[in-house]
């Protein structure tokens, strides 16, 4: 076979570019071929395992079965065991289920054997008959290879010579079919793509009206929603209307009714009256003869004056129809002389007359009963309206107070939580302050000098109302006072003996004022020293007295230094005269000293109380 002539060129190089991709696009849909064969492989796997679990479930019941032979006592399988005895049959030269067993083992055994010894057979003849299609190949192409003139190949060389050439060649043939079928392929996809191209602008174009018909239609749809919510409203108002007009008439015809049976209740009544009249009429069997009587003398005065005695007949006659009449009017009314019977239909016109001037009155009433329960109504719906609107009000509001609620828990909560974290802060700093007067107490032991006279409402405190914690602030405040000036006695800087028994007020007015330069300065009470900021309170640096310091630190010092908290007039001492200080100042040196402890330890004492 000739083969094709190799392209060379860039525009044949980039078309072979382009039918290597269609060839990828082959290979794919041979890739989803092989998906496709794979899922058909496990639908038929999945038969197969089916098919394995009903076989399961067979050698289950036949396990079973065997089971009973093996104990027919047992509880399984009690009902078919004539079935089974019946079914089952043992192997020749089998006494016992145990020896039917042991033979069956052996013939599958030998079986098992001969099917192996089969398929070694079968492989070893497929492996002889595959060497003799070889042979009958090669002497097929010897066969061929003579018939055209050709020589046989001499040696194996040349014969592998040619076999290559024949598999090169047969390559080729490949490769040009492929490249057929990816030329048709390419045509065919080409023809796709023209054909999609023409859809995709029928599309677009379809796309666009479909658009408008569809905002067309949403304006439709929402004109007719306007219109269906419209006649909603009317319907809603119509029957509104409707069901007011069918309850008016529903009560009017009550109305009717009930009036259409008092009438009739009335006919009744006076029927049985005018009945029981009559019987008392003609039972009593009295006569009229005054009324007839008297028609009778009109009679004949009327007669006396006519003309002739034709006349007087004639009016007679009609005297004696017109009694006749006037008595059977008489009968029915049930009354007894002409007056009552005139009284009688007098009263029946004024009864007509009151009964039309009376229905007048009720059908007015009727009216102005319904005009008014008309305007009810409407006030009842505007009052329900009110009544929601109001309901939502409130429920608002309630929402309102009920988040007021809420925030007035939570900030309770933290309140209680800074009381007590502000308690604790206070029990630390008393805890503190005791534990000072415990460590203090030893100055007492140690110094000879005469303790500073007390009020004499003043009592000392016991070392065990200490320890227990049984003392108030102010005690312990009193009680610092009294070791700060004994520790100001025992380091030289205040006399023992002169002015300690003087109060506030003298020792204020008897200090004179001294310079500036001065190394203690005392600072008078200023309302500053309780409303000092945190930070200038953290600005300040810890001043501690001589004896302290030298009590805590074991340093010795030979003068003190103390920063006013607040702008004060100061006092100004020299070191060679030593005065005693203020019963404030030593309030103040001693709340100092706990605020610097206090700082060291994270949490800061709130001011004094101002006595």
């Amino acid at each position: 076979m000739a083969t094709p002539k190799p392209l060379l060129s860039a525009e044949n190089l980039a078309l072979t570019n382009k039918k290597i991709a269609e060839l990828k696009k082959k290979v794919q849909l041979a890739e989803g071929q092989k998906k496709a064969y794979t899922e058909e492989w496990a639908e038929t796997r999945k038969g197969q395992n089916d098919k394995i679990t009903e076989l399961k479930k067979e050698v289950r019941d036949l396990t079973n079965k065997l089971s009973y032979l093996h104990n027919p006592n047992s509880a399984k399988a009690q009902k078919n065991v004539q079935e089974i005895k019946r079914r089952v049959q043992l192997p020749p030269g089998a006494r016992t289920v145990q020896d039917a067993l042991h033979i069956v083992d052996l013939k599958i055994i030998d079986v098992n054997k001969q099917a192996d010894a089969t398929e070694a057979k079968h492989k070893k003849r497929e492996i002889y008959y595959k060497k003799l299609l070889d042979q009958y190949h090669m002497l097929m192409g010897y066969k061929h290879s003579s018939a055209d003139g050709s020589n046989p190949p001499e040696t194996v060389e040349e014969d592998a010579n040619r076999k290559l050439i024949t598999h090169l060649e047969n390559e080729i043939h490949r490769t040009s079919v492929q490249w057929m079928e990816a030329e048709h392929i390419r045509k065919k996809y080409r023809g796709i793509k023209l054909a999609l191209m023409r859809d995709a602008e029928k599309f677009e174009s379809s796309l666009l009206e479909l658009e408008q018909a569809i905002t067309e239609q949403q304006a439709e749809i929402t004109k007719l929603e306007a219109v269906h919510k419209e006649a909603m409203q009317m319907r809603d108002s119509t029957k509104s209307i409707l069901q007011r007009q069918e309850q008016t008439t529903h009560y009017a015809n009550k109305a009717r009714e009930k009036q259409a049976l008092d009438f009739r209740r009335q006919v009744e009544e006076r029927k049985q009256e005018l009945e029981r009249l009559e019987r008392k009429i003609f039972s009593s069997g009295k006569t009229m003869v005054h009324q007839e009587s008297v028609l009778s003398a009109s009679g004949d005065h009327s007669a006396g004056k006519g003309d002739g005695e034709d006349s007087s007949g004639h009016d007679k006659e009609t005297a004696s129809e017109m009694e006749q009449k006037f008595k059977k009017l008489m009968q029915a009314t049930g009354v007894s002389t002409a007056s009552e019977v005139v009284d009688r239909f007098l009263a029946q016109r004024e009864a007509s007359a009151r009964l039309t001037y009376l229905r007048t009155v009720t059908e007015n009433e009727k009216k102005q009963l319904e005009s008014q329960r008309e305007l009810m109504t409407a006030q009842l719906d505007a009052f329900k309206f009110a009544d929601v609107k109001d309901s939502d009000v409130n429920q608002e509001e309630l929402e309102k107070i009920r988040n007021s609620i809420e925030e007035q828990k939570a900030r309770r909560e933290e309140c209680e939580k800074a009381i007590d974290y502000t308690r604790n802060v206070f029990n630390t700093i008393k805890d503190s302050l005791v534990e000072l007067l415990l460590a203090l107490r030893e100055i007492d032991d140690n110094l000879e000098v005469q303790f500073l006279t007390r009020s004499p409402t003043e009592k000392p405190l016991d070392l065990e109302d200490i320890s227990s914690e049984n003392i108030s602030v102010d005690d312990l405040g009193n009680m610092l006072e009294d070791k700060i000036k004994l520790g100001m006695i025992a380091s030289g800087q205040l006399a023992t003996e002169t002015d300690s028994g003087l109060s506030e007020e003298e020792t204020e007015q008897q200090l004179p004022p001294r310079p500036a330069s001065s190394a203690l300065q005392i600072p008078t009470a200023s309302p500053s020293v309780g409303t000092s900021s945190i930070q200038e309170d953290r600005e300040k640096p810890p001043a501690y007295p001589p004896v302290y310091v030298n009590l805590i630190a074991g340093r010795t010092t030979a003068q003190i230094s103390s920063a006013s908290p607040g702008p004060g007039a100061t006092v100004v001492l020299s070191d060679d005269e030593a005065e005693v200080p203020s019963r404030s100042y030593l309030k103040r040196q001693a709340n100092m000293i706990i605020e610097a402890k206090s700082r060291r330890k994270g949490f800061r004492m709130p001011p004094p109380k101002r006595r």
